[in-house]
């Protein structure tokens, strides 16, 4: 028995020498968990326990070898860096802006909760990262949710963005002005009347 697990594992280990590939390494570790299953289902359990314990090795050791030898990402590029300049709004666009209320009269009133939603546009020719609206309203306390950060937005493509808008118990007539932008420099603003 030692004889033999001893000659498999020294072809295992000679032959996968010659394999470079995403299948040679499915093989050795396919090979390799054969073994070692063996090894532990006939210690744990036996004749039927060996049978298992092969199954199983194989299974996750030609898993483990192919993930092991997998090609990397050749897709993935560092081409769409993110800029750390100032005086740049990431090339972004906002676009559709709608607003919802709980009672469809297109006004926000006293202690109701609202939704605004829009489209958030990259409008450059690469990849932009870690975008996050900053959406402030001119009377303070009109509460706006905290903003979400759009972890990558690909070259002409958009997203749906929400923010939930509650308004204080206690609202003057008057008109809420929204500024939405990115990196303090405002794109758009939107105004909602307000009734009590």
């Amino acid at each position: 028995m030692k004889k033999s697990g001893v000659l498999i594992l020294a072809s295992v280990l000679l032959l996968s020498s010659c394999a470079s590939s995403r299948i040679g390494g499915a093989m050795t570790g396919a090979n390799l968990g054969g073994v070692l299953g063996s090894a532990i289902g006939g210690i744990l359990g036996g004749p039927r326990g060996a049978d298992i314990g092969t199954v199983v090795g194989v299974i996750g050791g030609g898993a483990v070898g192919a993930a092991a030898t997998a090609p990397k990402d050749s897709h993935r590029s560092d081409k769409g860096s993110c800029s750390n300049r100032d005086d740049e709004s990431y090339g972004v666009e906002v676009r559709n802006i709608q607003f919802y209320d709980a009672n469809n009269n297109q006004t926000l009133d006293a202690g109701e909760t609202a939704t605004l939603v829009m489209e958030i546009y990259n409008e450059t020719d690469k990849m932009l990262y870690n975008i996050t609206p900053q959406i402030a309203c001119n009377n303070k306390r009109v509460r706006i949710s905290a903003p979400a950060t759009i972890m990558n937005l690909e070259p002409g493509c958009g997203v749906r963005y929400r923010a939930v808008i509650t308004a204080p118990r206690k609202l003057k007539y008057q008109e809420a002005i929204f500024s939405i932008g990115f990196k303090g420099i405002t794109v758009r603003k939107f105004s909602v009347a307000t009734s009590r």
